[in-house]
């Protein structure tokens, strides 16, 4: 996969994407940076990553932190919050490294077979139908970040909601 992962933002789709990392590839170098100060979150679950080797930068986003210092093998995960206009996208887009958000991590590491639910109205009723029709578990934005699963095998089938954005 990646030898360096930086995740912008340390809200639910971050902390599942860290998790996912941690059981699937435990050798990638893991980074958050987060606008938000460090007493915003809960200092036990910050130690505890911390422990396992991850690195966070709070109360601000900067370039070489973000980037490994211009490392190769990077993967960029934005969070789904940040808006493309932000001036640390500015940062992103000049690395030269891989970017994308957490659905774009499950699409590059999952060859399980995807169902994308998207609409104007109706997304989340048809996402959790379709996943009990499937005996799965819906993900995205029906509630579950989409790495949210510790394991997703080949013959899995994964019933995402998405935003036409995503799309």
């Amino acid at each position: 996969m990646f030898k360096y992962l930086s995740i912008l933002g340390f809200g639910k789709s971050a902390i599942s994407t860290i998790n996912y990392f941690l059981v699937n590839y435990p050798l990638t170098k893991i980074r958050v940076s987060e606008l938000k100060t460090r007493d915003k979150f809960n200092a036990t679950e910050i130690a505890a990553l911390e422990s396992c080797g991850l690195e966070f930068e709070f109360g601000k986003q900067t370039k070489d932190f973000i980037t490994w210092n211009g490392a190769r093998e990077l993967f960029i995960m934005v969070s789904p919050g940040i808006p493309p206009t932000v001036p640390v996208m500015d940062i992103v887009r000049g690395s030269g490294a891989s970017f994308g958000t957490d659905l774009d991590l499950l699409l590059m590491i999952s060859s399980a077979r995807k169902i994308a639910i998207t609409g104007t109205n109706g997304k989340t009723t048809t996402t959790a139908l379709v996943a009990h029709i499937l005996g799965t578990e819906g993900l995205g934005n029906i509630g579950k970040p989409f790495l949210d699963v510790t394991q997703i095998a080949k013959q899995d089938i994964v019933v995402l909601e998405i935003s036409s954005f995503q799309l």
